[in-house]
Order: structure tokens, then C-alpha cells, then sequence
């Protein structure tokens, strides 16, 4: 009896390899490899800083005269999604810390909202509201109304990228591979780690698309926290640097999104600017709102 169960056991078992040699349950799929695949380029890790600190960071001043800008606040915890007009507007950024914001209505181009931020401080205009809204550029809200979480410098840390600081005895940094359904990328992960603590905390990733060796992405985080996810367009060479012509910021725990479209005949490079060009006077009869933060 055991025989005749091993010889049935030995027939199932050849019918199913003849079976799947004929192909009854495969299927074969072609597919043809997206053409940035077959493009990639290699490179090192040190060429790769050097494309960011030489290609893209190093400008010291960026002025936009002409801008699309839209904005969009909520989030899936909130439930709601609110998508605002696109507008049109103007920007201009000095390093390390100055950026100036306007934003126009794209009917009257009467100034919508104005941000600016200098040194420690922000200062936002809102005319529909008639509030003055400062405060510490460092100083964290939760407020009901996302557009009251936006601050000048998350702006200038999208638009205007920073160097890896390769000086830096603290920073440590590494290159790793990864790809989507259209490009391949070399992704840099920027570390620091103090000499009091072996914990290395995660500051930065930058992914750059191998066929063009452009940046199209970067992460920023705190602890362990992801900060803002900023996601670039194609970039123009502007003098010796790449600038990129669409920056979209995505600010989870903020909880709003804000994306620009430079006019490239627009951009102007390392200008010389004036500290006044980062600070708003309070306006006559506005209301002046002093943001102090949850703790």
C-alpha cells in the first residue's frame, strides 16, 4: 500500500512539473526599462558632495521677480484638505538666515500675505485679517488655521540648498541607492554625532536622479522626527549653479504644503541686498500678534 501511495505522489508530481514546463500557471510579462534607467551615471560619494556643495549650494543671495505660488493646508489627521488659489508673487532670499516673501492676488495684485525673517525673528502680514503676526523663527504652534504655522525659514530651507558640511568634525555622511518606477537615484544621508553621545541623529537625506545628476528631493529631521519633505522640478543653469525652477514643501507637522514656480528669466544670483529688504513695519491700525509658542 505504501508503494502505490509513492508511485501515485511520484505521477502528481511529474504531471505538475510537466505542467508548469508547458507554461499552464506562468505567465511571462515583457516590460522595457524606463530610459533614465539605461542613462544612470555612477559616481562616488565625494563626487556627489561636491555636486551639491559646488553646483547648488554657495549662492549667497537669490531674488525672484516673478513667481506662481499655491498653498494648501490640513492634513489626512485633520481630515479636510484646503487648497488655496494659485497666486502669482515675488521672492528674495539672502544666506544665512534673510528671506522676503510676497505673495499677490492674482485679480488686484494687492499683497495677499507677506513673510519675512532676519537673524531670530519672523514677521507675517495677513491685510484680509489685519494682523501683524512675530515671533522667534525657532518658536513652535499647533494653531487651528495651518497658514499661522508657516515661518519664513521653512521656506529659505527649501529654496535655497545648504552644503554638506564636510568641516564639520561632527557630521558624518553616506551614499546608498534607490529607485521608482521612472529613475534611479544616489541618496545622501547627512548624521551628526556629538563626542558626549554614540547615537548618530539622522539631519538630512538629498536624493539626486542619476541620468541628469540633478537633486529632486531632500528630507529634513529632527530626532527622529521627519521635519519637511521638499521635492524639486527641473534645474537651469544659472552662472556656474543649478538652480532649481519648482520647490514644493511639504510641512507635516506644521501641516501645510506650499509649492513655487520661478519664471527662470526671473531668477537673479548673488545681488547685493539691504537689511531692509527682510523686515515689515507694522502697518497703521493692524492688530500685532505675538506668537510665544505651546512649549
Amino acid at each position: 500500500m505504501n508503494a502505490k501511495f509513492g508511485l501515485r505522489l511520484l505521477l502528481v508530481t511529474l504531471l505538475l512539473v510537466a505542467a508548469l514546463s508547458c507554461g499552464a500557471v506562468k505567465e511571462r510579462k515583457v516590460v522595457t526599462a524606463p530610459p533614465a534607467y539605461a542613462a544612470a551615471r555612477t559616481a562616488s560619494l565625494s563626487e556627489l558632495v561636491e555636486l551639491v556643495n559646488d553646483r547648488y549650494a554657495g549662492i549667497d543671495s537669490l531674488t525672484v521677480s516673478k513667481l506662481d505660488v499655491e498653498f494648501t493646508g490640513g492634513s489626512i489627521e485633520d481630515g479636510y484638505f484646503e487648497k488655496y488659489r494659485t497666486a502669482k508673487g515675488y521672492l528674495v532670499a539672502e544666506e544665512p538666515r534673510s528671506v522676503f516673501v510676497n505673495i499677490l492676488n492674482p485679480l488686484t495684485s494687492s499683497s495677499v500675505l507677506v513673510m519675512a525673517s532676519h537673524n531670530d525673528e519672523f514677521q507675517i502680514w495677513i491685510p484680509s485679517r489685519n494682523q501683524f503676526v512675530t515671533g522667534r523663527t525657532d518658536v513652535k504652534t499647533d494653531e487651528d488655521n495651518p497658514i499661522y504655522n508657516v515661518r519664513p525659514l521653512h521656506i529659505l530651507e527649501g529654496i535655497m540648498i545648504e552644503p554638506v558640511p564636510v568641516q564639520d568634525p561632527e557630521v558624518k555622511y553616506y551614499v546608498e541607492e534607490d529607485k521608482d518606477q521612472a529613475h534611479k537615484y544616489y541618496v545622501l544621508g547627512i548624521f551628526r554625532a556629538t563626542p558626549e553621545s554614540q547615537v548618530l541623529e539622522l539631519q538630512r537625506k538629498i536624493w539626486i536622479e542619476r541620468s541628469t545628476m540633478h537633486i529632486r528631493r531632500q528630507q529634513y529631521y529632527s530626532g527622529s522626527e521627519l521635519t519637511s519633505i521638499v521635492r524639486y522640478g527641473s534645474s537651469v543653469e544659472i552662472g556656474n549653479k543649478l538652480v532649481t525652477t519648482r520647490v514644493e514643501i511639504d510641512r507635516p507637522v506644521e501641516r501645510y504644503a506650499i509649492s513655487f514656480e520661478f519664471k527662470p528669466e526671473t531668477v537673479e544670483l548673488n545681488r547685493e541686498l539691504k537689511t531692509e529688504s527682510f523686515t515689515l513695519r507694522v502697518p497703521a491700525g493692524a492688530e500685532v500678534v505675538q506668537v510665544e509658542g505651546n512649549g
